[in-house]
């Protein structure tokens, strides 16, 4: 008879807990997201987003509204990042006669930094 055995030091459970409780992992992605659009919004886009006919405004922080609506959450698996304000669409997306002003972008770094927070969380303190 051969019989295998496989040490774990309680790595693989560690790691299963911190599974059935990814909030914390959520919420630090769901920072990084929101820390990611307010950048949009500080750059006027990244890309640049189409000027505004009206040379003295910037484009979409006329009031702030916009920005100051989205908010994010964590439900279940999933972080969510929005806004309930149903005009964020047509500028997110672009109509017939407004432009695309896309907002609710991630950049590689941003993805990236997720990832890596996503990482540490499941991995910290395993060998």
């Amino acid at each position: 008879m051969i019989s295998i055995t496989i040490e774990t030091d309680g790595t693989l459970s560690l790691i299963r807990e911190r599974l059935e409780n990814l909030t914390p992992a959520l919420e630090k992605a769901a920072g990084i997201a929101m820390d990611s659009i307010r950048k949009n919004f500080e750059a006027g886009g990244r890309p640049k987003w189409p000027p505004l006919k009206e040379v003295s405004r910037r484009p979409l922080i006329d009031t702030g509204a916009l920005l100051h609506s989205i908010g994010a959450g964590v439900s279940g698996n999933e972080a969510i990042i929005g806004t309930p304000l149903p005009y964020a669409r047509f500028h997110e997306e672009g109509t017939e006669h407004i432009p695309a002003r896309p907002f609710m972008t991630l950049g590689a770094g941003d993805i990236r930094a997720i990832e890596d927070a996503i990482t540490d969380y499941l991995l910290r303190g395993v060998k």
